[in-house]
């Protein structure tokens, strides 16, 4: 798309990356977002292709422009995409629609009302394909997608240059969509009316080609008044106001909402995901008009239903012929899982070491019954028999132990004196030594047994807590829990790691993901595939993959599902692999996407969940009361556990200093400036301050083309001071991994300033004003 599409724009390969499950901001956003999202990117390279090889200009309009600058991407709680045209562009790709469909990719259409009957606005709509398929070309294309995924394009008119023009074909435009609209609604029947209203608009003094045909249907009517209406629009294009406005959606009614032409003058690629979109240069002016305070995180706004395409999502659930993939809690699933698990307890390790125990030790309780008689009338062959199954019983016991413990353990060197001291005993009875020299070897066989059980006795009380990590990013939800396990004096900790796997749109597997490498040494990790917890039958499994095989890309072998872990321990415990900001059932779209990850088999089959806020655990416990039809209180009570507060961070304090591209463009030399004088502060700061000042990769990849003097000015103030200060020229963008370090935020809107915010860092914007 642009050269800065090089350092922003993931490969093929990577994508299945971005369609993973995420939480941004504190907002949970599932992977079937992100496969509508990934779709809708899809289209909007396809647009930028058609665009750039007819010369028409576009930039990210609305919130797609806010997401872009502030969240390098989607704000996370929205779902659709917004781009903007000049009238001249914008009629210049309907011309072309119109007289070279040919020209554009199969499937895309640019939807208005000029072709549909069922739009009644001044807005366009891009689709990349007109129907919901699940055609393997079209779920290839569209990252899984099967929806129809459409991106809006509104269009900015020239304004009049006298007030009172723009107002008063303001009024003309209102009153001929209101007479349109009731047209279209067939509520003007008679035809001496219908003929009075088109005259009456043919008056108009910017009206031009209105229909004087009153036989046409009425839907026809209302398009050729829309037309009409866009003539109104578009009739200042050659005037010199230097302003612009967009009469639709706001515009007809604010008037006031104008933008000077000027804005649009420049464009910059900025990221956008893993692509890029066109924004004008003086993006952080416009954000201000739009938005004013744009930076601050509102969880509001979109003029429909969230998400987007739950009205397709409907139209599928309707057709009986089509089957909705999707979890189903089902009660006797649960009442089965607890039937395996009694059935599973009675034959763990556990279990097992102890029978072999108790049948050793009533084989000794039978020679001892023996050799304690008159040895004239005892059956020294059958001695000879108990201590030889005694013996292959021990040395049963101890290979099993070694087996679950490891090699070297002392309960298996105690179990090897036994056999020792068996073998001895034998070869005394063998070798009709005298009574008290048999009883002698048979009682320190007894000594040796005894302290061999009370090992075993030992280690069978010791509690088995093993923690299924799916990822080592994602550890961190099991930390708190591991360290309290941790303080438990008769505790054993097993952490596995497993592989998870990126699925395609069919459900085929095509990458494995596993980073057992990543691990610290300080875990005693070990390799899933390793262990066999049938036999071993953990006291508690934690988990933290709630999804099983019901995750649209994500999965794990089904070995560790939660339906097949659960039998082969005590309790299984589930804690969230992610970390969401409190919210409440008000709060629409956090609910629609709780959904996702609550109604799934490893929070329906654990038997504990623990959250960390008591508002996440009354969200969880109405949900599962809805899935099951169990009270509340059952699940608050029982089921769901809140754990401690998060302890203070008491990292060395850091400071992240961002600088953007925007003040460059729109303030010039005074930025540069600006940012000399913070680096003088900077350099003279105080101690026990680290500080990173990182430049945003738009800068050195966009300022030099835009205003090359001004990049040579900058040089030099990185250079004079970067032998002073850390200065990070950053090539990719920075992820909440790479700000975690960070204490606190100075700098410029950009997609640091809502992940500080969110995890109550201080945030410092720079002023360029003052």
């Amino acid at each position: 798309m642009d050269d800065i599409s090089k350092v922003y724009k993931l490969n093929g390969e990577n994508i299945d990356f971005f369609l993973e499950d995420e939480v941004r901001n504190g907002f949970y956003i599932p992977a079937k977002m992100k496969q509508f999202w990934g779709a809708e990117i899809v289209l909007l390279n396809e647009i930028d292709t058609l665009f750039k090889k007819h010369g028409l200009k576009y930039f990210a309009d609305w919130g797609t422009l806010l997401g872009t600058v502030r969240h390098t991407g989607f704000i996370p709680w929205d779902d659709d995409l917004d781009i903007l045209m000049l009238r001249e562009d914008y009629m210049k790709l309907l011309k072309l629609q119109d007289d070279h469909p040919e020209e554009l990719p199969e499937g895309f259409e640019v939807r208005s009302f000029r072709n549909r009957d069922d739009i009644d606005y001044f807005h366009a709509v891009v689709v990349g394909s007109g129907h919901i398929s699940f055609e393997i070309s079209h779920l290839s294309k569209f990252c899984g997608c099967p929806y129809i995924v459409g991106i809006d394009i509104f269009v900015l008119d020239h304004k009049a240059e006298d007030p009172k023009d723009q107002t008063a074909m303001a009024k003309d435009a209102l009153y001929t969509i209101a007479t349109a609209d009731l047209i279209a609604s067939g509520s003007v029947k008679e035809r001496h009316r219908l003929a009075e209203y088109l005259k009456q608009i043919a008056t108009l003094p910017k009206a031009k080609n209105v229909t004087d045909d009153i036989n046409l249907d009425p839907i026809n009517i209302r398009k050729n008044l829309y037309e009409v209406v866009e003539t109104m629009f578009a009739s200042f294009s050659e005037e010199k106001s230097g302003k612009l406005i967009q009469n639709f959606p706001f515009g007809l009614k604010h008037p006031d909402m104008e933008i000077d032409e000027k804005e649009y003058s420049e464009t910059v690629y900025l990221p956008f995901e893993f692509s890029t979109i066109p924004v004008p240069a003086h993006y952080d002016r416009l954000l201000r008009q739009k938005y004013r305070d744009y930076w601050r995180i509102r969880k509001e706004g979109g003029a429909h239903e969230y998400p987007c395409y739950t009205e397709q999502e409907k139209t599928l659930r309707s057709n009986p012929e089509f089957e909705f993939r999707g979890f189903k809690y089902d009660p006797s699933t649960g009442r089965s899982i607890l039937e395996l698990r009694d059935e599973k307890s009675r034959e763990s390790w556990k279990n097992t070491a102890l029978e072999c125990v108790e049948q050793v030790s009533q084989l000794f309780q039978d020679a001892s019954n023996k050799l304690n008689s008159d040895f004239i009338n005892t059956d020294l062959e059958a001695v000879l028999q108990i201590l030889a199954d005694a013996q292959q019983l021990t040395i049963d016991l101890g290979g099993f132990i070694e087996q679950i413990k490891g090699e070297g353990t002392l309960t298996v060197s105690l179990l090897e004196k036994v056999c020792e001291k068996i073998f001895v005993t034998y070869n005394a009875i063998a070798s009709q030594e005298e009574t008290k020299a048999i009883l002698k070897c048979f009682e320190e066989t007894l000594s040796a047994f005894t302290d061999a059980s009370k090992e075993i006795d030992d280690i069978l009380k010791r509690k088995l807590y093993v923690f299924v990590s799916f990822r080592y990013s994602s550890w961190s939800s099991f930390a708190s829990e591991y360290e309290k396990c941790l303080n438990e004096d008769e505790a054993d900790l097993l952490v596995l790691a497993i592989p998870y796997y990126h699925k395609a749109y069919d459900g085929r597997v095509i990458r494995k993901i596993f980073d057992m490498n990543d691990y610290p040494d300080d875990l005693n990790v070990i390799r899933g595939e390793e262990i066999n917890l049938e036999i071993l039958h953990p006291d508690r499994i934690y988990i933290q993959f709630p999804y099983d095989s019901f995750n649209p890309v994500m999965d794990i072998d089904p070995i560790w599902y939660s339906f097949n872990l659960a039998p082969f321990t005590e309790e299984l415990i589930y804690i969230p692999w992610f970390t969401t900001a409190d919210f409440t059932e008000e709060d629409d779209k956090d609910m629609v996407n709780a959904k996702h990850y609550i109604n799934m088999p490893g929070v329906l089959y654990s038997d504990r969940i623990i959250l960390d806020s008591e508002a996440k655990g009354r969200i969880y416990a109405g949900e599962l009361s809805k899935i099951t039809g169990e009270p509340i209180d059952r699940f608050l009570s029982d089921k769901i556990t809140v754990r401690d507060a998060k302890r203070p961070d008491k990292r060395r304090s850091s400071l992240l200093y961002y600088v953007s591209l925007y003040p460059f463009v729109q303030y010039g030399e005074a930025a540069v400036d600006k940012l000399k004088s913070n680096l003088e502060l900077l350099i003279c700061g105080p101690e026990g301050l680290d500080i990173t000042i990182v430049f945003d990769p738009a800068v050195r990849i966009n300022l030099p083309k835009l205003r090359p003097m001004l990049w040579e000015k900058l040089e030099k103030e990185i250079e004079n001071a970067g032998h002073k200060l850390k200065i990070v020229m950053a090539d990719r963008v920075l992820t909440e991994a790479d700000m975690d370090g960070f204490t606190a935020f100075y700098g410029d809107v950009c997609n640091c300033v809502p992940v500080f915010v969110e995890k109550n860092k201080p945030v410092m914007l720079t002023s360029y004003t003052s």
